[in-house]
Order: C-alpha cells, then structure tokens, then sequence
C-alpha cells in the first residue's frame, strides 16, 4: 500500500484496543470501590488515591452513559445500573480464574 494511503482500520483497532484495556481496568476499580464499601478503603486496597479512583469511575460512567454510584459525603450506594455492571464484572472474573 503506498504511504500516502493507509488502512482506515489500523487506527480504530488500536483505539478499540486502548478502550478495552481502560473499561477492563476500570471495571476491576469499579468492583474494588463496591467490594471495598467505598473509595478510601478501595484507596488503601489498590494503593491509587482517591481522587484518581473517583475520576477513572466517573469516566466509566462517561463511557457507559449510566450513573453507577451514588455518592454522598458519607456514604456511597450502587444504582441498579451499578449492580448489573458489578454482576458482569463477578462473572468476568469468575470465567477468568477458571481459564
């Protein structure tokens, strides 16, 4: 293929790529928070600071187009949308310690 054209797939896939890479890692905080009870324990869990755990699941939800938290100054509840994500993320894990 001459330089001056190039395969309008190659730069899709390494975007899809990078995707999946950041909605796995950030379904993985996401269950880490839910597990955790909220953002400080899931912070000393993961050694990431609170305020990077709150923004990578602010983008999940970006990403998703659903609120998957509700939080407060006091506590942190999951919204229904939150429990269907956080069931998929169990089964993920589930079917990947049994590969």
């Amino acid at each position: 293929m001459p330089r001056s054209q190039s395969n309008p797939l190659d730069a899709p896939r390494a975007s899809v790529s990078i995707a999946t890479t950041d909605n796995l890692t950030d379904f993985y905080l996401l269950a880490q928070v839910i597990e955790s009870g909220g953002f400080s324990a899931a912070a000393k869990r993961t050694g990431i600071s609170k305020s990077r755990l709150s923004r990578r699941i602010i983008e999940l939800e970006r990403r998703l187009g659903s609120q998957l938290l509700l939080r407060s100054t006091r506590t942190l509840t999951v919204t229904p949308a939150g429990e269907e994500v956080f069931q998929h993320i169990q089964d993920m894990l589930r079917a990947a310690r049994a590969a």
